[in-house]
């Protein structure tokens, strides 16, 4: 799922780029990855992954073709949809037929009943059993006995982080999740290619962890969740905002410590400052 929504990004970038015949092998090799994915959804049989795959999919492929996808108010809407659809339709509502579309019944292949079990077993609600602790020793094994295909996962991320960290988990996983999704919306004007792929990825993890436990440190939704939501401005965003020091002696006037000034009243200034240094150490 991951490569795959790489892969299907990466060929809708190149298909609309105007330099088509210089990125005909990356192309190729891109499709074929998606090929690949698209036959280890079938072996797999994995109904979240193919979900979160069509869902990722659909957000990069609008967001590349519409004239609204740029403007957050129309990103705000598409977001918003797919997410109250696959919560309506998995927790809400399943006599929809959401998940029976997607191949499964409303218990979700036995998740509902862990979650009641895993819910009771919370000893303590505001801070959880400790990092990466609630699956060791005696609750692992009891819920072994209960279940043959012995789970050491909630099969749910945001119960997963409730049962390790409590509801301070919880708070902290929202704050990093609302603050992350602004700085995805914000770059979408600056940067819309890469864009896309970041609100993609975004949005998947918050649809994949419904019912798998993605929020986990080495996790590859976790990781990919971690890099949409980062934001680092790029080299000529950093090289505008870097703000001229003391003014070096060189033969151009207008370069300070190698950054030219393009300010033309800017160039006049530093010069009649020069011009006055001079005349001070003269004196």
């Amino acid at each position: 799922m991951v490569f795959g929504l790489g892969s299907l990004w990466r060929l809708a970038e190149g298909l609309r780029s105007r330099e088509r015949p210089r990125v005909a092998g990356p192309l190729i090799a891109h499709g074929a990855v998606l090929a690949m994915a698209i036959w280890l959804f079938g072996k797999a049989s994995s109904a979240t992954a193919l979900g979160c795959f069509l869902a990722g999919g659909g957000l990069i492929l609008f967001a590349g073709r519409s004239r609204l996808a740029p403007r957050p108010a129309a990103v705000h809407v598409l977001v918003v949809a797919i997410v109250s659809l696959c919560l309506l339709g998995v927790f809400v509502a399943p006599e929809l037929g959401l998940v029976q579309a997607m191949g499964r019944n409303s218990t979700l292949t036995g998740r509902t009943e862990l979650w009641e079990e895993l819910i009771q077993m919370s000893e303590h609600p505001w801070v959880g059993t400790g990092f990466e602790s609630f699956w060791l020793g005696d609750r692992a094994k009891a819920l072994w006995e209960n279940h043959w295909w012995h789970p050491n996962e909630a099969h749910n991320g945001y119960l997963e982080v409730f049962l390790n960290l409590g509801w301070v988990g919880v708070a902290l996983l929202g704050f990093v999740m609302a603050w992350g999704y602004r700085t995805v919306v914000g770059s979408l004007r600056l940067s819309p290619e890469l864009s896309r792929l970041r609100l993609a990825y975004f949005t998947v993890a918050v649809l994949y962890n419904m019912t798998e436990a993605g929020f986990k440190v080495m996790h590859p939704i976790w990781i990919t969740f971690m890099l949409a939501i980062m934001n680092a401005p790029d080299a000529a965003r950093r090289e505008d905002r870097r703000s001229p020091s003391i003014p070096s002696r060189t033969d151009s006037a207008g370069e300070l410590f190698g950054t030219r000034v393009a300010d033309q009243h800017t160039i006049d200034v530093v010069k009649d400052e020069i011009r006055s240094h001079d005349r001070s150490e003269h004196s």
